[in-house]
């Protein structure tokens, strides 16, 4: 999925794999597309639970062409994957 926040073109990625155990591993990626080579620094990707309570962040670094994170979820478990930079989130 791609989005624009804060004057910068994104791609968003999710990938999820089915493990054993009604379990699933979940990969969530940023990636800047449009000739940009980096991500802004500071780009955030989030993981929140269903009370809105942060179970990861990842911020992005200086010369960070991507920024990505693997979990294992539950089937059944919600959670919501945010982007974040300079106040603006989605």
């Amino acid at each position: 999925m791609g989005l624009y926040l804060t004057g910068q073109n994104v791609a968003w990625a999710v990938g999820l794999l089915p493990k054993t155990n009604n379990t699933r591993l979940i990969l969530a990626r940023l990636y800047p597309i449009n000739n940009e080579q980096y991500l802004p620094e500071g780009r955030k990707l989030a993981g929140l639970d269903e009370s809105d309570r942060s179970f990861f962040e990842i911020l992005a670094r200086k010369q960070d062409n991507y920024i990505q994170f693997k979990f294992t979820a539950e089937v059944g478990d919600r959670f919501m994957l945010q982007i974040t930079l300079e106040g603006a989130s989605f």
